[in-house]
């Protein structure tokens, strides 16, 4: 393996990210980048195939990648940037790992701001361990997108065009935090021991699982909470709505999929769990299902009929080397 430092106090390394970037596409070597503790701003896209990106510091929040960029903003050819242009950094290659770092978009509330990505993942096998991703509307977007717009330019960005790529992601021990539909996206993902936090009111999960897909979203040993709920140990409880005011997700496109198995969820979680988006024919195609989740948000007696419980038997199905058996190099 080639290791790429970048430090940009030090002599005997590369200065920026994208530097050591562009060296390791020319080698034929598997390569490791290693991000001393800082912060590295721009829009920052990797396209090299198998790379690893570690954070060098003691924890992910030593190591951040930060950009601003939002939905609103007007572009030199007056239209509007768009979502998919808003990413902070994107992963346009296949086997690529994120390790103890931060992908951050800073550009705020999705109420002033709009869409505004901090992490874009189109590429098969993509494993990120240890690393948080912080935003507000539409935080983590894992691609592919779904095959048509509803809305002229609505994909306007850098895969508009391009292939859909249905690839399988792997997020472990992650903390993802944002507030509508902020983890969004087709690929089949596979979420283990991360903490889904909302920052807003909002879902947590916006799903466009492709027609015929086995595999949408599937969360184990995860935790869902809430920026304006007690840390753990705090007895009293802050004044809110008693009814929660996030959902789980909801369906981007009619197929999605979001399995939650062993999860904790907290009381910042409606009742309904789930909502349908006023797409009343999906709620004949979509799977929206959990098993043994606790916590004071996880009762499903008031979820939606076209929502589910799975059985013990079920389980093997939902394993992760059964969700990631296309990323052959991934475990």
């Amino acid at each position: 393996m080639t290791i790429f430092n970048v430090n940009p106090t030090g002599s005997d390394s590369f200065f920026t990210f994208t530097g050591a970037l562009e060296a390791a596409a020319q080698t034929d070597d598997q390569a490791e980048i290693r991000l001393s503790p800082g912060t590295y701003w721009g829009q920052i896209t990797i396209s090299v195939p198998g790379i690893t990106v570690t954070g060098m510091g003691s924890s992910p929040a030593d190591t951040v990648i930060k950009g601003n960029l939002s939905s609103r903003e007007i572009m030199p050819d007056q239209k509007k940037r768009g979502t998919f242009r808003t990413y902070t950094l994107m992963v346009d290659a296949p086997y690529v790992t994120l390790k103890n770092l931060t992908v951050e978009n800073t550009a705020g509330p999705g109420e002033a701001a709009g869409q505004a990505i901090a992490l874009y993942v189109d590429g098969n096998g993509f494993h990120g361990k240890g690393c948080r991703f912080l935003g507000h509307q539409d935080t983590l977007f894992t691609a592919p997108l779904p095959p048509k717009e509803i809305e002229p330019d609505g994909f306007i960005g850098p895969k508009q065009a391009a292939p859909r790529i249905n690839g399988t992601h792997y997020y472990e021990n992650c903390y993802i935090e944002g507030g509508v539909d902020f983890i969004f996206g087709g690929a089949a993902a596979y979420f283990e021991g991360c903490t889904f936090c909302s920052n807003e009111p909002g879902f947590v999960f916006a799903p466009s699982t492709p027609q015929g897909r086995p595999y949408g979203y599937v969360c184990r040993d995860c935790r869902f909470t809430a920026s304006w709920l007690p840390a753990a140990g705090v007895s009293s409880l802050p004044d809110s709505n008693p009814d929660g005011p996030v959902y789980l997700g909801r369906p981007w496109r009619n197929y999605a999929k979001t399995v939650l198995i062993s999860c904790w969820i907290d009381r910042h979680i409606h009742p309904s769990g789930w909502d349908d988006w006023g797409k009343i024919e999906a709620q004949k195609t979509v799977l929206f299902a959990q098993y043994g989740c606790l916590g004071p948000g996880a009762s499903t007696v008031s979820w939606p009929s076209w929502c589910t419980s799975l059985s013990k038997k079920d389980l093997p199905f939902y394993e992760k080397e059964q969700v990631l058996s296309e990323a052959i190099n991934l475990l």
